[in-house]
């Protein structure tokens, strides 16, 4: 199984010129030539190390992951692209909002949008994930797929069928709440550090920031009833409030059956933290050649291969909820999901 952390790896040495591996395509997907490096070789390739397997084979499974990521963007983007996004009539969405008026349905409604931009947000993090797995890097995949398991843990505990509109509107407050406080903090600072040229304007953004939440904190105490904490005369957030992102990547990942989620989140965060070399080189799972006139930093195969899984399993949770709540048609997610699972499987 793929989620068994490899074992050390001896420095291995430079490769040799191989023949550009046969492009994976999968049923249903464009076979888009201009997506490939000059020369046909993921260039990618060149930084990952595996003593178990030639250049050749490397580049064929980090081609093969690739494609997986693009024909899941295109799975994920296209029904629901054809339908807006919206709910269909019928779907657990559209019972919720039934008989709702006023400032409910609004609430409920804005419920939606936030999930919606949510879930888009994480299928463009795995497109930006392909896109980063086609380049010249090796650790940049972690940082996405940091970004793009953040997105779809949030996706998913907002998708979660059965908790009832008053709940899921809450758990949509509870992260806005959360996000205008980051933004009103980050502002903030900038204003803190700005120069006399920019006070005014940096000064007007953060009073607008502060304004826009004590507004939504103030909306979900007076009209939807919702517990909000409060410091003299300042709402600061809702009693319940959201899950931290390594909680919420944990979970949908143990949906999945995977345990270790907060492990991994951890060691992205390390390396997304510019703390690389202690957490890989300690889990076995980077390999540097000092033998050379330069620093050659290449991860395992292994390594990237369970990167991209956890971020793709990730969003798998989060869109199969999506499907469930919104009454899209699943049958070509459903047939994707299991194409993807012969790909995992094969590993």
């Amino acid at each position: 199984m793929f989620w068994g952390w490899p074992p050390p790896s001896p420095n291995a040495a430079p490769w040799g010129q191989v023949a550009a591996p046969r492009r994976t395509v999968f049923p249903g997907q464009s076979d888009d030539r201009s997506r490939r490096t000059t020369d046909g070789v993921p260039l990618l390739s060149r930084c990952v190390v595996d003593i178990d397997v030639s250049e050749t084979e490397a580049s064929r499974r980090v081609d093969e992951l690739a494609a997986m990521l693009a024909r899941t963007v295109e799975v994920a983007m296209d029904a629901p692209g054809q339908l807006e996004w919206a709910p269909q009539p019928g779907s657990l969405i559209q019972r919720e909002r039934s008989g709702l008026e006023g400032e409910w349905l609004e609430a409920h409604l804005l419920t939606w949008t936030y999930l919606a931009i949510t879930a888009q947000a994480a299928t463009d993090h795995i497109a930006s994930l392909e896109a980063v797995l086609r380049g010249r890097t090796a650790l940049g995949i972690m940082v996405i797929a940091r970004t793009a398991g953040e997105a779809a843990g949030q996706g998913w505990w907002l998708a979660e069928g059965g908790i009832g509109r008053v709940e899921r509107v809450r758990r949509a407050y509870a992260i806005r709440a959360r996000g205008l406080l980051e933004s009103e903090r980050l502002a903030g600072q900038f204003l803190k550090h700005a120069s006399e040229r920019n006070r005014d304007h940096l000064a007007e953004q953060h009073a607008r920031i502060r304004a826009n939440r004590q507004g939504v904190l103030r909306d979900a105490r007076d009209h939807l009833g919702l517990k909000v904490h409060r410091e003299g005369d300042t709402l600061t957030q809702l009693v319940d409030g959201p899950p931290s992102r390594t909680e919420l990547f944990e979970a949908v990942l143990s949906a999945a059956s995977i345990d270790i989620g907060g492990i991994v989140y951890g060691q992205w965060s390390g390396v997304a933290h510019s703390n690389p070399v202690t957490l890989l080189d300690y889990h076995d799972q980077v390999d540097i050649d000092e033998d050379t006139s330069g620093l050659n930093l290449r991860l395992l195969l292994s390594t990237v291969e369970s990167t991209v899984y956890a971020a793709v399993m990730a969003h798998r949770q989060m869109m199969s909820r999506m499907y469930l709540i919104s009454g899209w048609d699943s049958s070509a997610w459903a047939d994707w999901t299991d194409q993807q699972n012969s790909v995992m499987s094969a590993r």
